[in-house]
């Protein structure tokens, strides 16, 4: 009808390999950081944009994610389960398929968080993919352009030494058409790394003449292991001109910078910069750095960088 609606289509359903030991509790996207949950920071980045639905793609530890959205968001959303997951145009393809031809289609991945100046998505009758210079194409989809205009695409290609890649946001004009590009790989069995890939997809829309342009993300913020974690953190702190985000119980000691504790931590006689610590957390004599702590841990008499999971307790001699 005349209603023209929009769905948000958030693939979650991967196990956060990269993020083990946290993900052996969560789902990579109810990791921690800055001063919230990775998810969080994704649905944010979307507040410009009025939709009528989003929709999440679900698989790894989908039950404790479906509990965490529906206790802390109230906007209309759905759950889709991705038994095994055969690439990110599978995921969309599963998003796509309650959902009618005339319909707006926004994709956000759920592990990357985005700046980018949502009103740009001006013209309605073109589709948008969200770019960014990178010096390592490999492993993106990469886009060739004239005037924002584009004219190729292709999945991680070998050999460039820098390309514009697509870097997790996407706007479809047209649900259907992005729906039969999908089904076209699915049936042909057509894949790259044995995944269905959305560019591919797109790729071939583009071919059957569907206009593409891409939009200039101005930050584009990684949370794929403990490394990118800590600087996704420092990135969000900043982002709000705050040093720390600090809750719990603090007792004569040094937070320095790029610290985020969570609540009800106690944190006595140390030293922190760089670390994240997650609720429940005791931390005493310490002077660590770089640092990722799950929830309800002890650590006490350690001096440098550790990663653990909950529960941990760390007492090292004196």
């Amino acid at each position: 009808g005349e209603h023209e609606e929009m769905k948000i289509i958030i693939p979650a359903a991967g196990i956060g390999k990269r993020l083990r030991p946290h993900t052996l509790r969560l789902p990579k996207p109810l990791v921690k950081v800055g001063k919230d949950t990775i998810i969080d920071y994704v649905i944010d980045s979307l507040k410009e944009i009025k939709y009528d639905e989003m929709i999440f793609i679900t698989g790894y530890k989908e039950e404790i994610l479906k509990q965490y959205l529906n206790k802390h968001h109230t906007f209309k959303k759905r759950f889709v389960f991705q038994e095994n997951p055969k690439g990110l145009g599978h995921a969309v393809y599963l998003g796509l398929e309650e959902i009618d031809d005339n319909e707006q289609i926004i994709v956000l991945l759920s592990d990357t968080i985005i700046e980018c100046d949502m009103k740009l998505l001006v013209d309605k009758n073109i589709n948008y993919v969200g770019t960014m210079e990178v010096n390592d194409p490999s492993r993106f989809g990469i886009v060739y352009e004239e005037n924002n205009d584009i004219t190729d695409m292709i999945e991680k290609p070998q050999g460039l030494d820098h390309g514009k890649a697509i870097v997790g946001f996407y706007y479809f004009r047209n649900a259907g058409i992005l729906k039969d590009a999908i089904k076209l790989l699915i049936d042909n069995n057509i894949k790259t790394k044995d995944e269905y890939q959305l560019t591919d997809a797109m790729k071939s829309m583009l071919i059957g003449g569907e206009p593409f342009k891409s939009i200039s993300i101005d930050k584009w913020i990684d949370c794929g292991n403990h490394e990118m974690l800590l600087k996704a953190n420092h990135e969000l702190l900043k982002r709000e001109n705050i040093k720390n985000h600090l809750l719990g119980e603090i007792t004569n000691s040094n937070i320095i910078k790029n610290v985020s504790v969570f609540k009800n931590c106690k944190i006595i006689n140390s030293t922190l910069e760089n670390c994240i610590i997650d609720s429940d957390s005791e931390i005493e004599n310490c002077n660590l750095n770089n640092s990722v702590i799950g929830k309800n841990c002890m650590i006490k008499n350690v001096n440098g960088s550790i990663i653990t999971g909950d529960y941990t307790i760390i007492l090292k001699g004196k």
